[in-house]
């Protein structure tokens, strides 16, 4: 055998075993469609043959009692080289197969057609062939019937080629949901431990930073480590807020600064009123950290600065999806006049955070004259990361 002859045989042998038919149990399809053949051919003899290397395997056998013979018995081993009906009229004139022991033992054979089941890639797989025990040939009828019938055999073996492809695949798709969900568990374990250990760190350094303001008893000292406890504290609380409010990548802003809002009004005094409202809108928890911390640098500032200790004020933040940007606006109804726009030229730590935290979500900064009090906008750039 040549190269070319040896490497088409290997794709061939190859494509047969890939449809996982060889050694399988009989099959009533099949069956049937070797009996149509015998019946219409007015045969003893149908079958369904798949050659292999060494032999031939009958997946079909009608008029014999034998499932396979060695490749040197196998007429089919002839029929597959054909590009179409292969018919032997007279078994014993033919120098091919007479020598066969099917033809000169006992089964005395001696009429051979067979059609090849050939698959989409050319290649053949065996054939449907019927025999009988006396020269003859087969009508135009016959003949066209087996040809039709062969096509339905293969029909039956792509069948099932493509459930058996499609169950492996439904396999693989379980077999990766699986191990996509424990990895997901892994993950989602792992994400609330590091928020534990994020967590307990913040609420350390700012037990830390309290006691350093004890030590310091009073004054710029003392107000300065305070300061830096409320900050610490405040990203203890969003980061909370933030792990509460979601497991996905996105928050969704007004719940989340509605939690926020309380919070924050359990830092003010009696008197002092904060009203934090937002339009329904999801965000990336990015954003929703950068903002939080906006929101509490803002009220913090009021809280601090713009009201005296027996005044009634107010503190308004509204956000508002206005495409093509998510709107903040700050205000607070101080007695006094607060120039943002001033202060800001040269920042306290206050507004270096709240300047920080508008950069860092690409947003527009904009402090705002007014009569009283402080007033500033926030734009953010609406993009796919923010959605009504």
């Amino acid at each position: 055998m040549d190269t070319r002859r040896a490497v088409e045989n290997e794709d061939r042998l190859a494509a047969l075993r890939s449809r996982h038919l060889l050694d399988t149990p009989r099959e009533s399809d099949f069956d049937a469609i070797a009996a149509l053949a015998a019946a219409i051919c007015d045969a003893p003899i149908a079958l369904i043959s798949l050659v292999e290397d060494t032999r031939q395997w009958f997946k079909a056998a009608i008029g014999v009692d034998i499932r396979q013979t060695t490749i040197d018995r196998s007429i089919c081993a002839l029929a597959i080289r054909q590009s179409d009906l292969f018919v032997i009229p007279d078994t014993t004139a033919d120098p091919r197969t007479a020598d066969n022991p099917l033809v000169a033992g006992e089964l005395h054979l001696r009429f051979y057609a067979g059609m090849p089941l050939t698959g989409a890639d050319g290649l053949p797989l065996g054939t449907l062939c019927v025999l009988d025990t006396k020269p003859r040939t087969l009508s135009d009828v016959q003949a066209q019937t087996l040809r039709t019938l062969a096509r339905q055999v293969m029909a039956q073996i792509d069948l099932r080629s493509a459930l058996r492809n499609l169950a492996d695949d439904q396999r693989e798709i379980e077999h990766q949901t699986r191990r996509l969900t424990e990895a997901l568990g892994q993950q989602d374990i792992l994400r609330k431990e590091i928020d534990h250990r994020v967590k307990n760190s913040l609420q350390q350094v700012s037990a830390l930073l309290g006691l350093q303001a004890t030590e310091a008893g009073d004054g710029p000292l003392a107000d300065g480590l305070r300061e830096a406890q409320g900050r610490v504290r405040a990203i203890a609380e969003i980061h909370d807020q933030l792990h509460r409010s979601s497991t996905s990548a996105t928050v969704d802003l007004s719940a989340y600064l509605d939690r926020l809002a309380d919070i924050l009004r359990s830092q003010a005094r009696p008197g002092i009123t904060l009203d934090l409202r937002s339009d329904p809108v999801e965000v990336p928890s990015r954003y929703a950290g950068s903002l939080a911390l906006f929101v509490n640098e803002f009220v913090s500032n009021a809280l601090k600065h713009a009201f005296p200790d027996d005044y009634a004020g107010r503190i308004d933040i509204t956000f508002r999806h206005d495409s093509p940007y998510l709107r903040g606006v700050f205000r607070d109804n101080g007695p006094n006049k607060t120039d943002l726009a001033s202060a800001a030229a040269r920042p306290g730590l206050g507004l270096k955070v709240m300047q920080a935290s508008a950069a860092q979500i690409g947003g527009t900064l904009r402090f705002d004259t007014a009569d009283s009090g402080a007033s500033a906008t926030l734009e953010i750039p609406l993009d796919d990361g923010l959605r009504s």
